[in-house]
């Protein structure tokens, strides 16, 4: 029951990470860092400790009066809410989303497995936070070639449908005509 508990939490906390690589986060050595993976894993031992933490700032803040609620994600495709003071979300330059890169973040702060302050949420209290590589806007993921192979299958989509309606006017046009 806990297992399915954590994987509920986990799931309502998920959030893709378009254009992230684990190169990213390992720029510095990570034998300190806890990933979210050994969080989940071992959530009881770090319950209620403080832990070092680093991951790409992902999808949007939500301000909550004065803290600010983060996604951070380790490159592993799942995120981790990270409750923090509104200035030092206002530090943040860049969310990654499918456009972005965010901004690589090393949090200190202290883990929950099940925050009663935040309904029973898996979170990280940030007690600091400081931007270790600034995020980045990616280039345009079409290239010439997509755009022109896009065009050709429309095209051969579209003479593909006016050959299936000739036909089929065809085969009705010739039934009706025996049928007199």
């Amino acid at each position: 029951m806990k297992t399915i508990f954590k994987i509920a939490m986990l799931s309502s906390l998920l959030i893709g990470a378009y254009g992230y690589s684990e190169a990213d986060v390992s720029a510095q050595p990570t034998d300190s860092y806890v990933t979210l993976s050994e969080l989940i894993e071992n959530a009881e031992e770090y319950d209620g400790k403080t832990i070092l933490f680093k991951g790409e700032a992902i999808g949007d803040p939500l301000k909550r009066g004065d803290h600010t609620w983060v996604n951070v994600s380790d490159g592993n495709n799942s995120a981790v809410g990270v409750y923090r003071t509104s200035s030092q979300a206002s530090e943040i330059s860049t969310y990654g989303a499918y456009e972005n890169k965010g901004d690589i973040l090393v949090i200190t702060g202290t883990f929950h497995e099940a925050c009663f302050e935040h309904g029973g949420d898996l979170d990280i209290h940030a007690d600091s936070v400081q931007i270790d590589k600034a995020g980045y806007r990616m280039a345009d993921p079409w290239s010439y070639k997509q755009l022109m192979a896009a065009l050709f299958l429309a095209a051969a989509a579209g003479s593909l449908l006016v050959f299936a309606l000739y036909s089929v006017r065809c085969y009705n046009s010739e039934k009706s005509g025996k049928d007199a």
